[in-house]
């Protein structure tokens, strides 16, 4: 709970809380020797990079607008709830949402330097890509319990992103009907 209370939280308890809570079973000295345990086992190593991270830098290289960036982090979060995309690293979900914002919005090519930045070929990103256009396509059917995140990305504030005629073109309607696995 230390570790992750200093990781997440801005204001971290302090260990005198912890032996607070355990009501007294674990002494402070006890508990930061089993932190500094933990840190040595996992090599320092506590942090990975999110999507968000990898799309920031993709969009600044290809030099991206406003509106292709949103799109893209609408599309990166719309498939949170995709099981399949839960094994998908977080450099291959940037790329493919990012590939699929500059198709959307004006047919964009994936550069040669976008290529270079992302890490990502066209033909790597591509099955990302037609599960991202498979979730959209769910989204839009009638009924859709998942929401929320379309209704997020109706507003103002996001460029009413989420109502983009494109979300219910051709283009996604047939990269959804070519999922390869």
């Amino acid at each position: 709970m230390l570790l992750a209370s200093k990781y997440e939280e801005m204001y971290a308890p302090e260990i005198g809380d912890f032996v607070y809570i355990t009501d007294n079973a674990y002494t402070k000295a006890k508990i930061r020797a089993t932190e500094q345990k933990m840190l040595k086992a996992l090599d320092f190593d506590i942090s990975n990079p999110l999507c968000l991270h990898f799309l920031r830098r993709n969009s600044k290289a290809g030099g991206v607008d406003a509106q292709k960036h949103i799109l893209a982090k609408y599309l990166m979060e719309i498939t949170l709830i995709d099981y399949e995309l839960a094994r998908k690293l977080p450099s291959e979900i940037a790329a493919a949402a990012l590939y699929l914002s500059l198709k959307l919005i004006d047919g964009s090519e994936w550069t040669p330097l976008l290529e270079h930045y992302s890490g990502y070929t066209e033909k790597q990103i591509k099955s990302t890509i037609c599960i991202f256009a498979k979730q959209i396509v769910k989204l839009e059917t009638p009924g859709c319990k998942y929401q929320a995140v379309k209704t997020k990305y109706a507003s103002n504030k996001f460029m009413r992103i989420s109502r983009l005629p494109e979300l219910k073109g051709t283009l996604i309607k047939e990269l959804s009907e070519q999922i390869t696995t």
